[in-house]
């Protein structure tokens, strides 16, 4: 060897031991950089991860999705991802929120092992290196903005003009749901890179519920430019010649109404079927399993399990979500546990299942007790409108697993739509016994709510429990809804059917009149059409009573300015064979409405009394015949003038030997009789 090279070998050698020592120095930076970490970021969770592979675009990654506590910042910027010999990771914040504790990160994980999610240290400093995805399916929700050209460069426009609300990683190219919650609108763009391993011709095919398209390595391959559900995936189409290696692929979905779509089909050389592009095809991006959450330097530190379990849909819109909730605790533990949620529901044991009833920002508590030892923990958790947190189509609750749960539920500590989708849950599933309870419960909320809602639900229950002869509890019903925050005009309404109820119903007429009595005074202030309405209640309630002389003068009160006669006869006729068509096809209901629409509009008939004979029809159709035989004796006995009180009589009479009230009958028939003996109905055939 000569010197010249042997110099030249000499100062190689002096470089790389430089190298090789600022190396050294560099990793032994990191090291205590990472130590240092460890004692201001306190709280940790482990993450095992999997199935990494070497082979693929960009670096080997993994992503979670875990719980941290209340001492995470609200933006997550002081989250770190470390390995279990303290480097830093590269990473990226898919989810965080202020609202809750969830967080999704993918973090860089270069081998299967052992890594550590880190929070909690209020002054984290400079952000962790950015991770780029390129393995997975990386999907984005973007802020819908569509507009311009429908044409696929149009799309491509509108995805880089909008603002990303939303990042999650998916199995695949195939959803048929909005993963961050149920708008009826959105904009989905999917990324990731395909393995080819075999050469040939690959035809793929695509639909979106809307417009979309595809892009394959930068071009485009497929596009759909019309909106419209999902035709068929084989509609869209298209035949590409692929070389072995990996192959960028972009999906982009424009929807304009829910539920949104997405489907990508293949063909792969030597199958004549299509199929879907499996995970397996795509990058690697394993999930990592979340440990249990510990305190750097402490001892146990009280953590427990969130997963959705199953959610039911109520009708017309809503769904109960159901979540199980377990502690994490030593196998030498034998603690008593004790939960409470943020709804004023509380329970015990290790494991436990919560309904959430409606959606929003829920916190939950756990108080942990070993011997003379206490621990807590507390999470914060979001409820969307439907169960999309761990997949598009959870499983349905049975209905009776859901009613044994929630009729524990302390009602009053829920609130007044809470409390009101509960009712509404137990209404449509078979009026479970839970009913009445939850009934009484939504009564006496504050919670201001629609009116028209209101005044429905109140009618409804109270309409049920006289179905089931519940006749005092329907009347107290009324009694307690209007009390709520509603407009007085819905006051008027409520007490109008509480007329009806304990003046038909009930066994003390005398009460309804007194308790309208008061309502009267205390509706002075009210507008005119709130007042003409209890006026109308206050006079069914007298005609009820016995008191004609006061229910003509309400019922003159109530009726106002005079109306058309020719136009208040032909309206009252159509009303006249409405009511009794729908009481020959049973629509009792329906039939019972327009007979309080009828007496609300002209108070008079109160008093000339053939609405009186509609409504005993009605109670004898429902199977209410004592009912319908009291209502025409005390019609008769406020209206005895009435050119309809002979053959109310007569109803009454026959009403009540249908009832085997024989007595009643043979009374009713006596009066009949002695005071309209020129009727016909006096002198049966």
């Amino acid at each position: 060897m000569s010197f010249t090279s042997a110099g030249r070998t000499c100062r190689l050698n002096c470089h790389l031991l430089l190298l090789l020592a600022m190396l050294s120095l560099a990793v032994g930076g990191i090291c205590r950089a990472a130590t240092e970490l460890g004692t201001h970021w306190p709280y940790r969770r482990k993450l095992t991860v999997v199935g990494i592979s070497r082979s693929g675009p960009g670096v080997p990654m993994a992503w979670a999705r875990f719980y941290t506590n209340s001492k995470r910042l609200p933006n997550g910027s002081d989250l770190r991802i470390i390995t279990a010999g303290g480097l830093v990771m590269p990473m990226k914040i898919l989810y965080v929120s202020p609202h809750n504790d969830l967080v999704t990160v993918a973090f860089k994980a270069p081998a299967a092992g052992t890594y550590y999610a880190c929070w909690g240290n209020p002054h984290p400093g400079p952000p962790p290196p950015m991770l780029h995805i390129a393995r997975g399916v990386y999907l984005r929700s973007y802020q819908f903005n569509p507009r311009g050209n429908p044409s696929p460069r149009g799309m491509l426009a509108a995805f880089r003009r909008a603002r990303v609300n939303g990042r999650q990683m998916v199995p695949n190219i195939f959803l048929g749901y909005n993963a961050f919650g149920s708008a009826t609108r959105a904009m989905l763009l999917y990324s990731g890179y395909i393995h080819i391993v075999r050469p040939g011709a690959y035809t793929f095919a695509f639909d979106v519920a809307g417009r979309g398209f595809v892009q394959l390595d930068g071009d485009m391959l497929l596009a759909k430019t019309r909106s419209g559900g999902m035709w068929g995936r084989v509609r869209f189409k298209r035949q590409v010649h692929l070389q072995p290696g990996w192959h960028k692929i972009v999906v982009g979905e424009v929807s304009y109404w829910a539920p949104q779509g997405a489907a990508l089909d293949w063909i792969t050389p030597g199958r004549r079927q299509y199929h879907p592009v499996p995970s397996s095809a795509f990058a690697s991006a394993p999930r990592a399993i979340a440990g249990r959450l510990r305190r750097v330097g402490g001892g146990y530190q009280a953590d427990f399990n969130i997963e959705p379990e199953a959610q039911l849909f109520v009708p017309s819109s809503h769904y109960f979500q159901r979540y199980a909730f377990a502690v994490n605790v030593p196998p030498t533990f034998t603690p008593s546990v004790r939960w409470q949620f943020s709804d004023g529901q509380t329970a015990v044991g290790m494991r436990v299942d919560h309904e959430f009833l409606t959606p929003g920002n829920y916190t939950i508590n756990v108080t942990i007790n070993q011997d003379s030892h206490q621990f807590s923990a507390s999470r914060r958790i979001t409820i969307d409108t439907e169960m999309y947190s761990r997949f598009p189509y959870p499983p349905t609750d049975p209905v009776i697993s859901v009613a044994r749960l929630i009729d524990a539920y302390r009602l009053s500590k829920l609130t007044g739509t809470q409390l009101y989708r509960g009712v509404h849950f137990f209404e449509y599933y078979t009026a479970y016994r839970g009913l009445n309870r939850w009934a009484i419960a939504w009564a006496l909320s504050t919670d201001r709510q629609p009116a028209r809602q209101v005044i429905k639900t109140a009618v409804r229950l109270a309409r049920r429990m006289e179905l089931k002869r519940e006749y005092r509890q329907a009347a107290n019903l009324y009694l307690l809804v209007v009390r709520k925050h509603i407009s007085p005009l819905a006051k008027a309404t409520i007490l109008s059917h509480y007329a009806v109820t304990e003046g038909d119903f009930g066994r003390d007429a005398g009460k309804a009149l007194a308790t309208l009595q008061h309502w009267t005074e205390i509706a002075d202030r009210w507008p005119a059409v709130a007042k003409r309405q209890i006026n109308t209640a206050e006079c069914y309630a007298a005609v009820a009573a016995g008191n004609g002389t006061l229910a003509l003068k309400l019922a003159r009160r109530a009726a106002g300015t005079p109306v058309n006669f020719k136009k208040a006869e032909l309206e009252e006729g159509e009303l006249a064979r409405d009511v009794e068509s729908y009481i020959a096809s049973s629509h009792f209901d329906t039939a019972r409405d327009l007979l309080d629409q009828w007496d609300t509009k002209y108070p008079m008939e109160i008093i000339r009394g053939f609405t009186r004979l509609e409504r005993m029809k009605l109670m004898m159709a429902m199977g209410h015949p004592t009912t319908a035989g009291k209502m025409g004796m005390a019609y008769v006995k406020a209206c005895p003038g009435s050119f309809y009180a002979a053959e109310v009589l007569h109803r009454s009479s026959l009403y009540f030997k249908s009832g085997g009230h024989r007595t009643l009958a043979m009374l009713a028939q006596a009066i009949l009789k002695k005071d309209y003996p020129e009727s016909p109905y006096a002198h049966p055939h």
